[in-house]
């Protein structure tokens, strides 16, 4: 009976955070559980400014420096056009396989490790998810529209260069992948109808998109259950699959202590009544709660730690987090509003923000008292972030009022993570005591290796 399912881990095994990609099949279906970027494979080859040549040799560095398994069918032609024996390379490769059908990719939500290469996939395979993972995948790729890993919503098609050697980018629209929003709640088609437009635009005066609207699929006609669960990116869901053997729970990433806690433990009790044949889950922190002496670890208490560095902080505070960290951002800004500050974001989070907070309202935007967008000096604007500066005219602050007052903003954006908080007042070569700068690290709560 076994026999009739096959699960295949090509990334996320035991002992690797994040990086899943998980292969369900069985005679009748084949599903991809996430296909996301292996960070700490990539780690070892490459870093921020060394990264793989997807722009112009597609799938070579990445089979060969085993960042994406060898499954030949699975991936875009184009990618290899200019190579088309690359898969004959790989046939003795233990990994190797012909992969002639996927139904699609079940995506649990929108961190890195679980949908950063699924730009890859042949365009035909579809994506199924919520709603608001379908939209942090297109705000993602819109500011940086044509990087091979980072098509997370539209592809954008290459050709062998006239030498053979190389790719280029073909001239005509970008292909957008079918999303289908595995909701069926009434409220979001609303939601849906007002980001329509929105979804079928991309970035770029010249560029045009072969555009596939987001249709609603219910999973239950399909024998696919999902649910929302808590996380530190909105949108999270955990997946049921009914398969020969049973109903298959795949997690996803979760989390108790947030705010929408309820939301994994109403996902435990209904997967717990379907009396799974199998459970995959992902936790690196599942057997205990975390603690500060007997206290058990929680936003709220994060929040009045932070507070109580802000307040003594008279300088720059800059706090280590995602905007996408919906609870985190909530924390900030009530902080910066409390102690008279301003919580300044990038155009890049200003430019998510307002598409998510369509989906949910209690999501800031830019237009909320004690948010503000750091304006920092640039040649051109880019088209995705002109919207940004018209809308959002009145909220910028400009990079040189970090110099001239650094005692007023507090910004937050993602930074190299360090330790816990360092604060310092260090003497220039005058003698002088500088203002306080305040870098504020947050540990404890488990972050997701994709934030």
């Amino acid at each position: 009976m076994w026999q009739l399912v096959s699960i295949t881990l090509y990334g996320g095994a035991p002992g690797e955070i994040g990086g899943n990609r998980i292969l369900l099949e069985w005679p009748e279906h084949r599903w991809l559980l996430d296909f996301g970027t292996r960070f700490g494979q990539t780690g070892r080859f490459f870093e921020e400014f060394v990264k793989p040549r997807g722009a112009t040799l597609g799938l070579r560095d990445y089979l060969r420096m085993g960042l994406l398994p060898p499954l030949d069918g699975l991936y875009r032609s184009d990618l290899c056009a200019h190579d088309p024996a690359i898969f004959g390379r790989y046939k003795g490769h233990s990994m190797y396989r012909k992969v002639e059908h996927v139904d699609g990719v079940l995506l649990s939500h929108g961190h890195i490790d679980h949908l950063g290469c699924i730009g890859f996939l042949k365009e035909d395979i579809p994506v199924y998810t919520g709603l608001m993972t379908a939209l942090i995948g297109k705000c993602l790729q819109d500011p940086n529209p044509t990087r091979v890993d980072g098509e997370f919503n539209y592809l954008v098609p290459r050709d062998s260069k006239e030498s053979g050697e190389i790719l280029e980018v073909r001239k005509g629209p970008r292909v957008q992948r079918q999303y289908y929003v595995a909701e069926t709640d009434p409220a979001l088609g609303a939601a849906m109808e007002q980001l329509r437009e929105f979804w079928s635009w991309v970035p770029g005066e010249r560029s045009s998109i072969t555009a596939k609207p987001l249709e609603v699929r219910d999973p239950a006609k399909m024998g696919l259950r999902f649910w929302r669960v808590d996380h530190s990116i909105p949108g999270s869901g955990a997946w049921g699959i009914e398969t020969p053997i049973g109903w298959i729970i795949y997690s996803g990433d979760l989390r108790t202590h947030g705010h929408s806690a309820y939301r994994t433990e109403k996902f435990a009790k209904e997967a717990a009544a379907l009396k799974p044949a199998l459970l995959i889950v992902e936790g690196t922190r599942v057997p205990a709660l975390r603690t500060v002496g007997d206290e058990v670890l929680t936003e709220p208490i994060v929040q009045q730690a932070c507070d109580d560095v802000v307040r003594q902080t008279k300088g720059l505070v800059i706090a280590d987090f995602t905007a996408r960290n919906i609870e985190r951002l909530r924390t900030f800004r009530d902080i910066a509003k409390a102690r008279g500050r301003r919580l300044v974001i990038t155009t890049k989070d200003a430019y998510t923000l307002e598409r998510m907070h369509v989906i949910d309202p209690n999501i800031p935007t830019p237009g909320d008292d004690g948010i503000a967008i750091l304006k920092e000096p640039q040649g051109n604007t880019p088209s995705w972030e002109k919207d940004v500066c018209e809308k959002h005219e009145t909220c910028f602050v400009q990079a040189k009022v970090f110099r001239q007052r650094q005692r007023d903003p507090q910004r937050a954006r993602r930074v190299h993570p360090l330790s816990l908080l360092l604060g310092h007042q260090q003497p220039d070569r005058h003698g002088a005591r500088r203002r306080d700068v305040h870098l504020l690290r947050i540990r404890g709560l488990q972050r997701g290796a994709g934030d």
